[in-house]
């Protein structure tokens, strides 16, 4: 009696730990897919920085004044 009780124990311990390592791991992941996300919406990525500055240069740098940050 002791040992089908011992297998059971056993067998539920694994199965509780293989739920956890799961759970754990799909956290790590869904974080990871957050981020990235948030990223993108945010528009950090090296592309839209990129365009950013672009976009803010001055389309007549030859004319005194018009650099980005002189008045």
């Amino acid at each position: 009696m002791t040992t089908a009780k011992s297998s059971t124990s056993n067998w539920s311990a694994r199965l509780n730990g293989a739920i956890w390592t799961y759970t754990i791991a799909w956290m790590f992941i869904l974080v990871a897919v957050r981020l990235a996300t948030e990223k993108v919406v945010e528009f950090r990525t090296r592309h839209h920085q990129r365009s950013a500055e672009i976009i803010t240069q001055s389309l007549q740098p030859h004319v005194p004044g018009s650099a980005p940050g002189v008045s």
